[in-house]
């Protein structure tokens, strides 16, 4: 009794040192002093945190831009457009004339105008067909403040033989501001092969200007007589 009680102090003992009670069986003492002790070790798992790729602020998504400067000394021309839309009607007004080239050649139209491109936009022709001339050609043009307009191209074929453009008729017109360099609209209908002796024929064609100015105008066609 003397010997169980000895080892019962000195389990005791144990137990206060190391300040654990075991489950289920708590702290005894036994015959050989043997005492069993678990531990048990517990890993925490490693946590990363990635950011994301995409910055925020406020919950505003910030996207990077970069713009590129033009080369220092570059310019940049607009052009006008340079396929307008035309119209033709017809209708006969006389020939009388017999004398007229047979090859194809230029005709430079019969007058000429001016117009001007503004915010208060101003527009004059004059209208001075010539007598006896194989073929009558006119126009008369005028642009709006925003820089769109139309011209108006009025011809005749005077001559008692067929008047034949070759390639289908093709009407030139110029425009010069003085400072820069010509601007041109062709008209080609592609309906009009030809004009019969005394018949007449009138073409609408739009125009669009870029830069603000007075221009002068005039046109150009090719005709034959063969």
């Amino acid at each position: 009794m003397k010997r169980m009680g000895t080892n019962w102090r000195r389990s005791a003992a144990l137990c206060a040192v190391v300040g654990l009670t075991l489950a289920g069986s708590g702290c005894r003492g036994s015959s050989d002093d043997k005492a069993a002790l678990e531990t048990t070790t517990t890993a925490l798992p490693a946590t990363t945190t990635t950011a994301p790729s995409t910055a925020t602020v406020l919950g505003a998504t910030l996207d990077a831009t970069t713009t590129t400067a033009p080369p220092s000394g570059a310019t940049t021309t607009a052009k006008p457009k340079s396929t307008p839309s035309t119209t033709v009607s017809r209708s006969a007004e006389g020939a009388d004339v017999s004398d007229a080239p047979r090859d194809a050649h230029t005709e430079n139209s019969d007058n000429s105008g001016s117009l001007t491109f503004s915010p208060t936009p101003t527009a004059s022709s004059s209208n001075a067909p010539k007598a006896g001339d194989p073929l009558e050609f006119t126009l008369a043009c005028q642009v709006a403040s925003d820089g769109h307009g139309q011209c108006n191209v009025h011809l005749v074929n005077h001559v008692t033989r067929t008047a034949q453009f070759p390639g289908g008729l093709k009407v030139t017109v110029t425009m010069e501001r003085q400072g820069a360099s010509p601007v041109q609209f062709v008209f080609a209908p592609g309906n009009v092969p030809s004009l019969q002796p005394g018949e007449a024929v009138e073409v609408e064609g739009t125009i669009d200007l870029v830069d603000q100015g007075t221009y002068t105008y005039s046109a150009t066609t090719t005709v034959a007589w063969p």
